[in-house]
């Protein structure tokens, strides 16, 4: 559901993103995290990341240019590792878990190297943005949550601190305090 829908008392969801069957593309294969800019929709890939895309994007809905609806209009931004979990949205870049120690980063606009943005980490899963300056990493293995403080202005890599002991952490939501204006 949009922000615009929502403000219009519309709360009927809607797919934003469908690929075609027999397209041939296949660029959704188990998903794992998505997450959206309001424009695109983005999504990882728990299967054949190397071949297909570790972290994909499309435009939402229906692509404008092909009234057929034939092809499907997405791209990969990375293609690194098998599979991923987590992924969010921060800053312009695209923050997602591997299997095994590393969270990598993409920029958005798909115009970037994948950079490793810490490898310190036992089994990292979900990801969440605090809407300011850290992304918070669920890591199963270590049974904790992680803050990774994020560069200003370009990718690198970072250390990671544990905030909170959890055992098992596999998913990771991070809630804001400021006050909506939509309220």
């Amino acid at each position: 559901i949009s922000a615009e829908q929502v403000l219009d008392g519309d709360t009927k969801p809607r797919p934003v993103f469908a690929e075609v069957k027999g397209d041939g593309a296949g660029s959704i294969l188990a998903p794992g995290g998505v997450a959206t800019d309001n424009f695109h929709i983005f999504w990882t890939n728990k299967e054949q990341g190397k071949e297909v895309g570790t972290v994909m994007k499309a435009l939402q809905g229906p692509d404008p240019s092909n009234a057929t609806g034939a092809a499907l209009n997405s791209q990969a931004l990375a293609k690194n590792v098998p599979k991923a979990y987590g992924l969010c949205l921060a800053m312009g870049n695209l923050y997602y878990t591997g299997t095994e120690k590393n969270v990598y980063a993409v920029p958005a606009k798909g115009d970037g190297d994948v950079v490793t943005v810490t490898s310190e980490l036992s089994n990292p899963r979900g990801c969440a943005w605090d809407g300011e300056s850290k992304i918070y990493i669920a890591d199963r293995s270590a049974d904790g949550i992680f803050a990774l403080p994020l560069p200003s202005l370009s990718l690198e890599e970072a250390k990671v601190t544990r905030v909170a002991r959890f055992d098992g952490a596999f998913g990771v939501a991070v809630f804001s305090s400021a006050r909506s204006s939509l309220a």
